[in-house]
């Protein structure tokens, strides 16, 4: 059985993972945190993707998105789970998100300019044109007009202003991912994660103490600071006092044994 994903627990390693999944789902999820419950219900068709650089595979699972999926499009190596990816969204600053929204308005409008060549009324219904037959008058108009609109580069002056809005979109995406205030969000989990690890006592600063609490050590100040106000303290007790041995009293303090029934 192939070993069970690792679920990536380090922001850093899951900013890494995400600027390889370069899908327009990730584009929505940036646009709309909620759009991630979509993705997540879509499954491979909303999901999958391969990482332009490297080719592996990129798929969504039931848990979160996977990396490193095997040729079946299973068996991920590495996991995201889609709370940490809608997190992450939601860490994306206020004018980057801007700049998604203007750049989608962008894309639709060129989306929908989609040139299409459309037959004037002396073309339509021309026919198929046999290979050796001469052409009919509407068969010449077809031809020729189809021959104008291939000569006036405007189908190739779209797919060039399509490929450099891809690079902006990505480029987008890269921002987003790498905003400011989602790298610190990062460095703080990551140093949430080192402090579950446990840190050496030595460690902590003078005059704090470390409580164990759950497998993780917590740096604290005064006990009852944690508390609200300071509740009174018990006093102090002397320890109990610890019965001697009998070679150690004295011999006026000796008493009789009970089983000999004398004293010694």
């Amino acid at each position: 059985m192939p070993a069970p994903p690792m679920v990536v627990p380090g922001r850093r390693r899951q900013l890494e993972l995400l600027r390889s999944w370069s899908g327009w789902a990730l584009t929505s999820i940036l646009l709309e945190p909620a759009e991630v419950a979509h993705v997540r219900d879509g499954g491979w068709a909303c999901s999958h993707h391969r990482d332009q650089d490297t080719g592996e595979r990129i798929v969504g699972t039931h848990g979160g998105l996977g990396f490193g999926v095997d040729e079946s499009w299973r068996n991920p190596r590495e996991v995201i789970p889609w709370s940490q990816i809608e997190e992450i969204a939601r860490e994306v600053p206020a004018d980057v998100r801007d700049e998604l929204i203007e750049f989608r308005a962008r894309w639709r409008a060129h989306q929908s300019a989609y040139p299409r060549f459309t037959a004037s009324a002396a073309a339509v219904g021309c026919g198929p044109i046999i290979p050796g037959e001469p052409l009919t008058p509407r068969q010449q108009a077809y031809v020729r007009e189809h021959e104008e609109f291939e000569a006036s580069g405007v189908l190739p002056a779209w797919e060039q202003q399509k490929t450099a809005l891809e690079s902006e979109r990505l480029g987008l995406h890269d921002q987003a991912l790498r905003a400011k205030s989602v790298e610190e969000a990062g460095d703080l989990l990551e140093l949430l994660d080192d402090q579950q690890l446990g840190q050496p006592l030595a460690a902590a600063p003078a005059g704090e103490l470390l409580r164990q609490t759950a497998g993780r050590a917590t740096a604290l100040g005064d006990p009852d600071e944690s508390c609200g106000a300071a509740a009174p303290r018990p006093g102090l007790f002397p320890p109990n006092p610890q019965p001697q041995s009998r070679d150690e009293l004295s011999p006026g303090t000796r008493i009789a044994s009970p089983r000999s029934g004398v004293s010694r």
